[in-house]
């Protein structure tokens, strides 16, 4: 018996699973992919099918809390925010995990403010600083501050960088479809509608005079978070904020380089860095995985630096 038992489960190994997971993975890739790609197609035809007038503003609600977002021109985020009403959502419930009440909370790159609007109405007794340097996108975002009524909230239009100064931006108007990738860099995402301006850029280390301390920070700019850490490792030392961040190597001539000056920083106050895994298909995964930033073949997406002396999530799992 108990060889047939080893048999059967040598069996049952090679075999039935091997076959459930064949199976399960082609009706996933055939049918659950497809009718992701079909409902997307569907949304977004019938949204150009509508003809929509711009400005509009989109309703959006998450769990408990609603919102109105002013929505000056079609794009990226744009239109998802009309068709799903939300966008990144494993941010926000990573967020969740760090945030402490009358607490500090910065959205550096806030785009639309969709992070800084949902920030300052989840958390009403925290204040929250929303920097987007671009005239086009700032007016919207300013516009939403006030459809919500929400005196927590301050957006600042400007950029966040390693000194004071003043410089040039490539920003998005209302014809560029992807409105996020505005940049001081010339990056291969700008194209011929962005149009350059002046901006005004401050380090985050002497720019915050508030008597709170910072527990969350969001950076999202573009290849220019090295000069964010620059301008703001005194504070991130004092106050040991959870930050998630945006990296690209694509956006870097020495990627490498940069990584490895930025964990070494980390490393100094005792941060551990982690790669945010989120995925649609095959099964609905949401985990943190620790990585060596500086060497890691992971050069893509948002990551968690967290400090040693906050709460380490070693074992959190998020789920949407």
């Amino acid at each position: 018996m108990k060889r047939e038992s080893k048999l059967y489960r040598l069996y049952k190994k090679l075999f039935v699973n091997n076959f459930r997971r064949v199976g399960f993975g082609f009706y996933f890739y055939v049918f659950a992919r497809l009718k992701y790609i079909y409902e997307e197609f569907i949304g977004q035809r019938c949204l150009k099918r509508l003809k929509v007038q711009y400005p509009v503003i989109s309703l959006i609600s998450l769990d408990d809390i609603e919102l109105l977002i002013h929505i000056g021109s079609r794009g990226y985020i744009e239109d998802r925010l009309i068709i799903e009403r939300k966008y990144e959502m494993d941010i926000l419930e990573i967020a969740h995990h760090f945030i402490k009440p009358n607490s500090l909370i910065l959205d550096v790159g806030a785009n639309l403010g969709f992070y800084s609007l949902y920030f300052a109405k989840k958390y009403p007794d925290c204040k929250v600083f929303g920097y987007e340097p671009v005239t086009f996108i700032f007016d919207s975002f300013l516009k939403s501050k006030y459809l919500n009524g929400l005196t927590n909230l301050s957006p600042c239009k400007m950029a966040v960088g390693s000194n004071h100064t003043k410089l040039e931006i490539y920003g998005a108007t209302q014809d560029t479809y992807n409105k996020g990738t505005s940049s001081i860099k010339a990056n291969h995402d700008i194209n011929e509608t962005f149009t350059t301006e002046t901006i005004k850029v401050v380090p985050l280390n002497d720019f915050l005079k508030e008597p709170q301390k910072v527990s969350f920070i969001k950076i999202d700019v573009q290849g220019l978070e090295k000069d964010v850490f620059e301008g703001a490792w005194d504070l991130i030392k004092r106050d040991q904020p959870a930050i998630v961040f945006e990296h690209s190597d694509q956006y870097y001539e020495d990627p490498r380089e940069i990584r490895k000056g930025i964990t070494e920083k980390f490393q100094m106050l005792n941060y551990e860095i982690y790669f945010i895994r989120s995925g649609r298909f095959i099964s609905q995964y949401h985990f943190l995985q620790k990585i060596d930033f500086s060497t890691s073949s992971v050069v893509s997406g948002d990551f968690l630096a967290v400090s040693l002396f906050n709460a380490t999530p070693s074992n959190m799992s998020i789920h949407s």
